[in-house]
Formats: structure tokens, sequence, C-alpha cells
């Protein structure tokens, strides 16, 4: 058009400013950590800068290439705008992957602006438009008609365009996703802005109570953890899950890893205990079927003497003579009964699902070469648990 028109991409809010960057996920640390399984948002924002030009844009487009990490299914637009704090807001509805307004009239230009965007999945680029059309819906013949006039402090030359994307379900531990946008105002040469960039962290954590739970005093008992997240964020907090004498778990204490390391466990009472890990990112360990760790306090003294008690009125284990333990259902089940050693290690199978009849009944434990020592086994019954103290003499 034989009239040279600025552009420059600046961050918004004001009144800091960085020429040529995108906005993505903040994530947590200077790795940008951010979880495989988040929704990412991204914002890009161009200003045609004044004393660059002298002549209001008629069309900005802006171009982001989708990283190989990320899914192109999983785009989605978000709403976009131009025009400063009290500019024109261009609403997208929920889930699209393409958007044409038509062209809207905006009285205070005297002109329509219409905003086209979308992705095509084969090249993985996302577009984003928006394109003068005059009072006839045609592309203005007057170099100085534009959508877009040179900044001020209004903020009427600054412009932003939204869209979500989630990462690839098949995406690497530690991928760096990196997100750039080329503007282009009218004919001019695109502007490249600098890569907003995170890293992916695609796994749980895992945690785990390390016996021996050692006594401190009163009810209070030591905890050494174990805890990993690979090559992720790292592990942020544990929780603590205890059961007392089969009753149903319960959280009973949280906390940064580093600084977890007590647990209050009243004495009386046979203990199931496991940790859950939570990382930087908000993944969350998967619950656990077995405890890390059982933690016997019949007597007052850890580990030593037998007794326990029944969980709910629903189930109980009456008694353990030998190799037989005895448990009563209040109503037919199917029932899980399991022997644990002092780690919570299952060493064996009792029952794996079988269905039995209300009353009391009878399991036998198959020692085989077991040696002596003390163990525990756990009735499950629907919600119900039941677990008792088992002495092998011999």
């Amino acid at each position: 058009m034989g009239v040279i028109l600025s552009g420059l991409a600046v961050i918004l809010p004001r009144p800091v400013l960085a020429v040529n960057a995108t906005t993505g996920p903040a994530g947590h640390g200077p790795e940008h950590w951010v979880s495989g399984t988040a929704v990412l948002n991204y914002r890009v924002d161009f200003e045609n800068l004044a004393g660059v030009g002298a002549a209001p844009a008629q069309v900005a487009r802006v171009s982001v290439p989708i990283d190989a990490s990320l899914d192109v299914a999983s785009f989605r637009l978000g709403n976009a705008g131009f025009g400063g704090i009290a500019g024109h807001s261009i609403a997208v509805p929920a889930n699209r992957t393409v958007f044409d307004n038509g062209g809207i009239f905006y009285s205070d230009l005297g002109l329509y602006v219409q905003y086209t965007a979308g992705i095509d999945p084969v090249s993985r680029l996302a577009t984003f438009t928006f394109t003068t059309l005059d009072v006839n819906r045609q592309p203005p013949t007057d170099p100085l008609v534009g959508f877009l006039p040179p900044n001020d402090t209004s903020g009427r030359g600054q412009g932003f365009i939204t869209f979500s994307i989630r990462a690839r379900a098949d995406a690497e531990e530690g991928a760096v996703v990196s997100t750039t946008a080329s503007i282009r105002f009218d004919q001019n040469v695109p502007l490249v802005t600098g890569p907003a960039q995170n890293t992916l962290d695609t796994h749980a954590p895992t945690s785990q109570v390390v016996p021996p739970v050692l006594p401190q005093g009163g009810d209070d008992y030591a905890l050494a953890l174990s805890s990993d997240d690979g090559l992720g964020s790292g592990v942020g907090t544990i929780d603590l899950f205890v059961s007392a004498d089969g009753a149903p778990y319960a959280l009973a204490a949280s906390g940064p890893a580093a600084v977890l390391d007590t647990l209050s466990l009243p004495s009386g009472h046979v203990y199931a205990v496991y940790s859950r890990a939570t990382d930087h990112v908000g993944l969350l360990e998967p619950a656990k079927l077995q405890p890390d760790v059982i933690v016997d306090l019949t007597s007052g003294t850890l580990g030593v003497d037998p007794g326990g008690h029944a969980a709910l009125p629903a189930l109980a284990i009456t008694a353990v003579v030998g190799s037989r333990v005895k448990f009563a259902l209040a109503a037919t089940a199917r029932v899980t009964a399991t022997v644990f050693d002092l780690q919570g290690r299952p060493v064996r199978a009792l029952a794996s699902g079988a269905t039995f009849a209300a009353g009391e009944h009878t399991l036998v434990i198959p020692w085989g070469d077991t040696g002596p020592g003390v163990c525990f086994v756990e009735v499950r019954a629907a919600e119900h648990r039941a677990m008792r103290r088992v002495v092998r003499l011999r």
C-alpha cells in the first residue's frame, strides 16, 4: 500500500512491557514445571507501537506453531480483543477449534472487524486474524484507515488472542515445551515473539513409610519417609493415612516431605500406615491397596504381646489360634483375607473374593516353610476391614 505500518508484540498487563514475547503457564520453579495432564493456557499480546509507524493496521495476523509435545486435538480457542482496557472483547464460545465472528461493526471506529481463528492439525499451525472491513464490508482503500491505530497511553493500539491446549498423552517426562508466535501487520515483515517455555511432569511421585517406626515418648513415634518424583518437579507434600484395628483409613498428618517425621499413635491398637505424595505440579501418588508398615501397640509396647479388635460390627476376627483364623460376618459378603509381615508386605493369601454367608467361618494359614515371628492377618468384606496380630512360634 506504500505506507509502512508498525507493530510489535508485547506482554500485557502494563506497565511492564516485554517486546516480542508470548505468555504461557507460570509453572513451578525456574524450569516452569507443569503437569502433563493440565490444561495449558496461552496468550499473545500485540501492539501497533507508536513511533515506529504512523498508520493504523488494517490486518493483524498471529500464527502459533504447536510444539511436538502438545496434542493438537486438544487445542481450544479462547477469547480475543483489541483496543486496550476500554476496547473491544471478542467472546469465543466454549470448546471451539475454529471461529469466525462474521465481522462486527464498531461505531467508535466506523468500521467492521472480522476475527477468524483456527488450527491446521496437519501443519500444526494455529492462526488468528483480525481484518478491517469498511461499511460495505470490503477492505478499505484508504491506507490510513484501520482497526488498530498507533498505540498511546489508553492502550488503543493493543490487541490479544488466547487459546488452550494439553500435552500429548505420550509426552516424555522432562520434555521442554516451547511456544512462540509470529505477528504480522498488513504486509510488513513478521515479528517473532520470544518463547514461553514449560517443562512437563508426566509421572506421579512415589513415597513409602520405611520401617522401623520408633517410639519418641508418649504417643509420638518417629517415621522415616522415602519419596521420589523421578525426573519431575519434585515431591511437595506427603499425606499419612492410618487405620486403627482394621477401621477405614483416615488422614492422620500432612506436610512437606522434608518436615513430616512424627506421628501420634495412642497405645492399645494395631495400626496400618501408608503415605501418599503430591508433587509440585499437583500430581498425586495413586492410592495404595496395602499399608507401608504395621505398628502393633496392643500391649502399650511396640511389637509385644498378642491382641487386636474388630474393625466394625459387620465384620470381626473373633480368634486366631495357631494357623486358624476365625471371623464372623453379619451378612453374606465377598471376602478377601491376606497375611502381611511387619513391613506391610503380603506373604499369604487366604481368600480372594470368595463369597461367605453370614455367621462364623475359619480360614487356615498355609505357613509352609515360614519361620517363627510376628505377622498380621487382614480380612476385608465389602467396605469393612478387620486386622489381628498372629504369632508364629515355630
